[in-house]
């Protein structure tokens, strides 16, 4: 990204959609320190790229914010 990286960008899109999970995904190798992730509570996931279609959908049902409404994944 040209002025934020993923991390920046979640921590300020998080507030302002409360309940949304956040996953990033990066072709770059990411360290992130537990203390930086503690700040960004609704990052979910790093997913490094490649990556299967089915890891991400796989985190999006874990991480679905209603359990009501939470999709299945099919084989």
């Amino acid at each position: 990204m040209p002025v934020l990286d993923g991390a920046q960008f979640i921590g300020r899109a998080a507030p302002r959609l409360p309940g949304v999970p956040f996953f990033m995904i990066t072709g770059h190798p990411l360290r992130l320190s537990d203390a930086y992730l503690e700040d960004i509570p609704a990052l979910k996931a790093v997913v490094p790229k490649p990556f299967r279609w089915q890891v991400l959908g796989t985190l999006i049902v874990e991480h679905w914010p209603e359990p009501a409404s939470r999709p299945q994944l099919s084989a």
